[in-house]
């Protein structure tokens, strides 16, 4: 509802929406062959497709944000992180945790064996018509990254603004903490944001 501010008077039909629609999906598991497609859902929702969304988040994040702005972001919050703790920060979220996801997708993809289950006397292989519907269900999260990209640059053409590289990866005019927006004087010593990139 963040998102979509005119849904905030109609929490109680969301919520229902939202149930009921959990609810029909997840009656295809409750019947004769429920635990197969449990066992694809298992198999293929939280597969290398995860990865490659935690990946591009880690990278624009403190590549493109900056671990400074992020840093900027916690003093505001009026966090004070020692020395040791930036350092641990930076190390883990600019070497350690890219390089683990990346390890750990490749290693997703050199150990790939096609979705089985094991609910039967002998081990089940899905016939490739129920692949072909387990990576359909692990792109989806991908096609939004790729998808979003062009959209958002049309969007912001189709609107007059600056669609130039460093324009793209700023943030909104909307950013920012919520003292700004609701008209609160910033407190003293407060630092600034970097400049992005």
């Amino acid at each position: 509802m963040d998102q979509f501010p005119m849904l905030r008077n109609h929490k109680g039909k969301v919520a229902i929406c939202s149930g009921l629609t959990g609810f029909f999906l997840g009656l295809t598991m409750c019947t004769k062959g429920g635990i197969f497609m449990f066992e694809l859902i298992d198999w293929y929702a939280a597969a290398w497709s995860l990865l490659i969304c935690g990946i591009t988040e880690v990278i624009i994040t403190v590549y493109v944000y900056g671990h400074r702005n992020i840093f900027v972001n916690i003093q505001e919050m009026e966090i004070n992180l020692p020395k040791a703790m930036k350092y641990y920060f930076l190390t883990t979220w600019k070497v350690l945790t890219p390089l683990s996801l990346i390890f750990i997708l490749l290693l997703k993809f050199v150990d790939y064996i096609p979705a089985y289950s094991t609910n039967t006397q002998e081990k089940y292989v899905f016939p490739d018509a129920v692949q072909c519907l387990g990576w359909a269900m692990s792109l989806v999260p991908v096609v939004f990254l790729i998808v979003g990209a062009p959209l958002e640059y049309y969007k912001r053409k189709s609107e007059g603004k600056s669609t130039d590289m460093l324009s793209l990866l700023s943030p909104s005019d909307e950013w920012g903490p919520s003292f700004v927006k609701n008209g609160v004087k910033k407190p003293a010593g407060q630092p600034e944001l970097v400049e992005l990139l």
